[in-house]
């Protein structure tokens, strides 16, 4: 009885470590303001997701810029200016290549960062969840656009400015 108990247990323990993650949908991020907004969505092309900054007027949508996104973000954060926009991880892959992507004008790429660019080894080892698929560096991170750079605060207070001038972490 005792060998079944343990079984039952490691059954039950074992899928809680698994990512299981439904199909990506279009999404709408509006900023703080709710002044622009920045719409996802998948293209004809299997595997690419364009994103669009609208600008968001009293009773219409006036189109900013439209482009490939480099990967289907999880999360997406809108410049109160409308000129940036930041995503956050590649959905159903966190914490791999997009940790850290930030667009400005016209959709082009400022910045680019994989994990290992944003936290050491031994950050990732000992602070990062990590499951099957998924390093969860950003949970109950705070992310926010201050001044001239994008800026991510961890949960163990490490702060990461990336430049929105040249996509550089500011040191």
């Amino acid at each position: 009885m005792r060998k079944m108990s343990i079984l039952i247990l490691a059954a039950v323990a074992v899928p809680a470590l698994g990512d299981s993650w439904l199909p990506p949908t279009p999404k709408t991020y509006k900023n703080a303001k709710g002044t622009f907004a920045f719409k996802t969505a998948p293209e004809k092309k299997e595997g690419k997701w364009k994103g669009t900054l609208v600008q968001l007027k009293k009773d219409k949508e006036e189109d900013v810029w439209s482009q490939d996104l480099v990967c289907v973000p999880h999360q997406v954060f809108v410049a109160d200016d409308g000129k940036h926009v930041a995503t956050v991880d590649a959905y159903a892959n966190l914490g791999y290549k997009h940790c850290i992507v930030v667009y400005g004008e016209k959709g082009k790429v400022i910045a680019d960062y994989p994990l290992e660019e944003l936290l050491t080894k031994d950050e990732i080892k000992e602070k990062v969840m990590q499951t099957a698929g998924s390093r969860w560096w950003a949970t109950k991170a705070k992310f926010a656009f201050e001044g001239e750079a994008f800026v991510a605060t961890t949960k163990w207070g490490k702060v990461i400015r990336v430049k929105l001038s040249d996509g550089k972490i500011a040191k």
